[in-house]
């Protein structure tokens, strides 16, 4: 997870039981998913360094079927991304609750797909 709320949603996470790779920006984001196999990425739009859409097009590339979540407080971010590269997008400000149906919704599906081990 990456930028401006990370704080609160890490810690919103990992009170959930979730365990959270987040950092402020995404400049070491191919460095992290060559340690790190996520099973769900969250990223804001506006970033220092890459943008969020950056976030989205990396992580295609390295985990084509990875669920995403993308966040922005800039309500034209939906009709300028292209949305084969997000799951689902939740403009900010957002209710914490729906964040978090929205994550357990995303990682169940995908653990879904996953083949077993």
């Amino acid at each position: 997870m990456i930028r401006h709320c990370w704080k609160f949603w890490k810690i919103s996470l990992r009170a959930k039981g979730y365990l959270v790779t987040a950092r402020r920006d995404a400049t070491d984001i191919q460095q992290i998913f060559d340690h790190v196999e996520p099973e769900l990425v969250i990223t804001d739009y506006r970033l220092n360094g890459p943008s969020g859409e950056d976030v989205c097009r990396c992580t295609r590339e390295k985990f084509a079927g990875l669920p995403i979540i993308l966040v922005s407080g800039w309500p034209r971010t939906p009709e300028i991304v292209k949305p084969e590269l997000f799951n689902i997008f939740i403009p900010k400000p957002f209710d914490l609750w729906n964040f978090l149906a929205c994550v357990r919704e995303l990682i169940q599906l995908n653990s879904l797909r996953r083949p077993a081990v």
